[in-house]
């Protein structure tokens, strides 16, 4: 019994130290903003995870739309075609601004989350080589994965933190999707001046869960150099 009370506070403060680095890292990230028609379906971003059992896995993460209660029938999507099905089979929540392992220590199990909530919660019949950052749990059939979108692009300007050269077609920086840094390219007709907001096509090489209307950031050399809408996916 001790030992298994042990795993379970060991499983639960590598989970912490995920999320406060989470925070440190993209507390100053651009939301994942969503259209009208999708803004209700659950999304839960995954910061960190942990084996419980070889099909039980501990996840901490933000719910970045929607509500989630225990029992929900949820699918893990992204970083890869494969969609799998799981079920919430725990759930507990903190809301507010995460500043010490002490705060997250007082997440308590509640039957729902909303919006916003930073959240424990445990998955069945998925293994650890199926989870991965990057990924979502989300309402069954509600958003896909994609490689390929449209977005309107803003060059932030060297004042801004950004690059004082523009983007030009071909550029290849990383775009941070669901706390993932994700390597990738920008398809222009012409350049996008750092100040200016442009059309562009964005390939990725890795398949992300999103939809038109989501926000996303672009990353050169560890800063934040522009940001982005999506505007249609392919």
């Amino acid at each position: 019994m001790k030992k298994t009370v042990f795993i379970i506070v060991t499983l639960l403060l590598v989970s912490l130290v995920g999320i406060l680095a989470y925070f440190k890292i993209f507390n100053k990230n651009t939301d994942n903003n969503v259209t009208e028609k999708a803004k209700d379906s659950l999304v839960i971003s995954i910061i960190s995870f942990s084996k419980i059992s070889d099909e039980t896995m501990l996840i901490s993460g933000k719910i970045e739309r929607g509500i989630v209660k225990t029992g929900d029938d949820v699918s893990l999507i992204g970083m890869g075609d494969e969609v799998i099905d799981t079920k919430i089979s725990s759930l507990s929540s903190f809301s507010g601004t995460i500043k010490s392992v002490e705060d997250l220590e007082n997440a308590e199990k509640v039957d729902e989350a909303k919006e916003g909530d930073m959240v424990f919660l445990t998955i069945d019949n998925v293994s650890e080589n199926q989870v991965k950052i990057g990924q979502v749990l989300a309402t069954p059939n509600t958003i896909k994965a994609h490689d390929k979108m449209d977005a309107n692009i803003y060059v932030y300007t060297k004042e801004e933190g950004g690059r004082n050269t523009s983007f030009f077609n071909g550029y290849s920086p990383l775009f941070r999707f669901w706390n993932e840094a994700i390597e990738g390219k920008i398809l222009v007709d012409k350049e996008i001046k750092p100040g200016e907001t442009g059309k562009a096509t964005v390939e990725i090489k890795e398949k992300i869960a999103m939809d038109e209307g989501m926000e996303f950031d672009i990353v050169e050399g560890g800063r934040k150099v522009g940001k982005a809408t999506v505007t249609k996916v392919y």
